[in-house]
């Protein structure tokens, strides 16, 4: 059955703690995360890298918006670094407003 966007809105991210079994998942605040042993890292290390409570979010943006991942930044200057060096590849087309960001537009 497919979902209405009002419906993933709302219901994505509930139930997802595998862990305890919350039906609202927690804010992690933590942020650094310890090793399983040395130079074993777990899936987060570090809170800038990730944490828990930013792959709810990107899991649920990504149901939302119908795409096969997401991904939060902590700026928007950080989110156009990512797609301009690790995204876009010689000849790909991006499509930017004529009223962005003056620094990113001379960027691009």
């Amino acid at each position: 059955m497919t979902r209405k966007q009002a419906t993933i809105a709302v219901r994505s991210g509930l139930n997802d703690d595998e862990q305890y079994g919350c039906v609202v998942p927690p804010i992690h605040l933590s942020s650094t995360y310890n090793f399983t042993g040395f130079n074993e890292p777990r899936a987060h290390d570090y809170s800038r890298r990730g944490n828990p409570t930013r792959d709810v979010v990107q899991r649920a943006l990504a149901e939302l918006e119908g795409g096969a991942g997401a991904v939060l930044t902590n700026t928007g200057m950080s989110a156009i670094h990512l797609v301009t060096t690790v995204f876009l590849k010689p000849g790909d087309l991006l499509v930017a407003p004529h009223d962005c960001y003056g620094g990113s537009y001379r960027l691009f």
